[in-house]
């Protein structure tokens, strides 16, 4: 069954919406500079409110491994989600201690990528030097500044040739729209969303968190 995780929570009532409609993952983001930024303090209250089924993700961005570790285990976390140039040795570091390592990798926007090929052997490249170290591979859009959360569409066609070698989590620029045609080309293990579900930066629209989930689901089902 394919996994979908929001992300960018900041508000508890948007965590137990997304809770209610059956999702697997929330994700805090704890990079300053975004605009869905959390505190350890916010993110630990929402944390406790939610099942312990929920997987609770942390999103990073080139933290101390001390730092990720320590907010990993004060706000009840269960997983690294890691968007900077963190190493296999810091990704294996944050597995022996028991959470979950998700890598990020950020491909050319869908409209502008006019080398498929390039962008399938690049992804196959640091896919192949994190495969020991990681849970699943983020694949998200490329972006000058933002680390996520773009709210643009990355290259399906490359990241369908590795969902069929690797597990990937497809990100950017999802949402109720266009997420059935998502599932439907690239086949991946999970799916995140976070713009495409929200009124502003990190408040959601439980409605629209209803939906997106909704076609993830019925259309992984006629597959």
């Amino acid at each position: 069954m394919i996994q979908v995780k929001v992300c960018g929570i900041t508000r508890w009532q948007d965590a137990l919406a997304v809770q209610d409609t059956g999702a697997h993952a929330v994700g805090f983001v704890f990079y300053p500079k975004s605009p869905r930024y959390v505190s350890t303090e916010r993110a630990l209250s929402i944390s406790r409110m939610l099942s312990p089924f929920m997987a609770r993700v942390g999103v990073f961005v080139d933290a101390p491994l001390k730092e990720v570790l320590k907010t990993l285990e004060t706000c009840r976390l269960t997983v690294a989600q890691l968007h900077g140039k963190e190493s296999p040795e810091f990704c294996e570091a944050i597995q022996e201690e028991g959470f979950g390592v998700i890598k990020a990798v950020h491909v050319e926007k869908g409209e502008e990528a006019t080398d498929h090929a390039r962008n399938i052997e690049r992804l196959k490249r640091f896919c192949r030097r994190y495969l020991n170290c990681v849970n699943a591979f983020l694949v998200d859009t490329k972006h000058p500044v933002l680390k996520g959360g773009t709210g643009t569409v990355c290259d399906w066609t490359a990241v369908a040739s590795i969902a069929r070698e690797y597990p990937i989590i497809l990100a950017g620029g999802l949402n109720s729209g266009n997420v059935e045609e998502a599932v439907k080309r690239v086949r991946p293990m999970g799916v995140d969303v976070s713009s495409g579900v929200e009124i502003s930066p990190g408040i959601k629209d439980a409605a629209e968190v209803r939906r997106f989930v909704t076609e993830v689901w019925r259309r992984w089902y006629e597959l």
